[in-house]
């Protein structure tokens, strides 16, 4: 293994940890993740199909998970910030393989340094809010698009993409505009 993957490796490790770290403090809710968690309290699954209170906007699929997590470990910090985490995590991991496949290992050690370190990336890989989540599907319609790009002859890929497509509006509002563009990149490729 070379040493620039060396270190790409140890900055994502580092990306975890600080990751995992956030989660065992415990961070209080604030303002804005607490208009979400009102929500866990007031509705079941299929209440969350209405506009939810305080004028927030969070894909159906996060409700869904964060009601499920909050129903099955109650509603502490820990465990509204669990699903938010494992994304966060999540997200991290695959961006540093989706790194090192589409650019060099220096590029990759800057891209993976850049997303492990950063606070807010960090920090929203924390909260009860869809932000870690719109990470973790904007990094798999990177690497399906770029799989695609290399193999543009494989359906079960492209029935992948399709498949990942549908679900994905559902889990990501900015599902929309990135499979936008990796449709886009496709076409203008093909």
């Amino acid at each position: 293994m070379t040493k620039l993957r060396t270190l790409t490796l140890a900055l994502l490790l580092l990306g975890v940890v600080w990751r995992a770290y956030l989660w065992a403090l415990g961070l209080p809710i604030w303002g804005d993740e607490a208009f979400v968690a009102v929500n866990l309290i007031l509705r079941d699954f299929r209440g969350m199909f209405a506009p939810l209170v305080y004028g927030q906007i969070v894909p159906l699929v996060f409700m869904w998970g964060e009601l499920a997590v909050s129903q099955w470990l109650g509603l502490s910090e820990h465990a509204l910030h669990l699903l938010p985490c494992i994304a966060g995590i999540a997200g991290l991991i695959l961006y540093h393989r989706c790194a090192r496949k589409i650019v060099p290992p220096s590029a990759a050690l800057l891209g993976v340094g850049i997303l492990a370190g950063a606070y807010f990336a960090a920090r929203h890989s924390v909260e009860v809010k869809p932000y870690s989540t719109d990470l973790l599907v904007a990094v798999v319609f990177t690497l399906l698009g770029f799989s695609l790009l290399r193999h543009p002859g494989c359906l079960r890929r492209w029935a992948l993409l399709v498949l990942f497509s549908a679900v994905a509006v559902w889990c990501s509002y900015p599902a929309m505009l990135v499979g936008g563009a990796v449709g886009m990149a496709l076409t203008a490729r093909l």
